[in-house]
């Protein structure tokens, strides 16, 4: 959790806005979960998946691409589910009961 949070500098996320740094937070929450899961074999993930750090920056663009046009709005929770979930980490993952697996940590 550490490593992952830390990849961020703290002039890059301290003028965010504060629902920015906490779905940040969740987000590399989220990331090192799976990372740490990755490390249990075959009683973690049903194959080894390429999950990184760059998966990690890219969701982070994204969520800062969506507040940048989104400025003050609500957030579109069930849409960052999905562009995380199913497209960023899920992207690599190919086993149904992985993916289901990934998107209960992400919910």
């Amino acid at each position: 959790m550490l490593g992952a949070w830390q990849y961020f500098s703290k002039d890059e996320i301290e003028d965010k806005d504060p629902k920015v740094k906490s779905i940040l937070f969740a987000l590399c929450y989220f990331h090192s979960t799976l990372i740490e899961r990755k490390r249990f074999g075959p009683k973690g993930w049903n194959m080894p998946y390429p999950f990184n750090i760059g998966d990690l920056r890219d969701s982070y663009l994204v969520l800062n691409k969506q507040f940048e046009q989104n400025q003050g709005g609500k957030i579109p929770f069930e849409d960052f589910i999905y562009i995380f979930g199913d497209i960023m980490y899920g992207g690599h993952i190919v086993d149904q009961l992985d993916r289901d697996l990934c998107k209960s940590y992400l919910k």
